[in-house]
């Protein structure tokens, strides 16, 4: 979904591009692509780093190992640091550094570990769920 990164411009012809959707599709679109890998790279700018970390949580909701940029210097955190640690891509990493990354991960049993890791942090934090303060605020009104 979006727009496809100028670092990628030497892959666009492997990368299944999906214009803009309804949000009320994008659930249904992206569970649709049966994708096994969802990548998030960011630049380092005090935009991203004000950005949540939806878009990860919805890749482990759908089953997909997630690969995010984390920033070095930053005074903020990049929203991807809640991935796991063999995923993350610091933002100053090289093709090599990317490339150990897709090895490592193309590991079966590197891949199983990280989904597993993913399926029990997305249950610890309850992310399936709303967040506490939503919560209280919904029932709020019922009292």
């Amino acid at each position: 979904m979006g727009g496809i990164p100028y670092f990628f411009n030497e892959l666009k012809n492997k990368i299944k591009f999906i214009d803009w959707v309804e949000c009320n599709n994008y659930p249904r679109i992206v569970l649709e692509q049966n994708c096994d890998i969802s990548i998030m790279p960011l630049t380092e700018n005090e935009f991203n780093c004000s950005k949540s970390s939806l878009k990860a949580r919805e890749a482990f909701a759908s089953g997909m190992v997630c690969l995010g940029s984390v920033f070095n210097d930053s005074k903020f955190p990049s929203p991807y640091n809640e991935i796991h640690q063999s995923c993350q891509i610091k933002s100053d990493a090289s093709e090599e550094d990317i490339e150990k990354t897709f090895k490592w991960i193309k590991n079966k049993d590197n891949w199983n570990t990280v989904k597993n890791w993913q399926y029990d942090i997305f249950e610890k934090n309850q992310w399936w769920l709303e967040s506490k303060r939503h919560q209280q605020l919904i029932t709020s009104i019922f009292d």
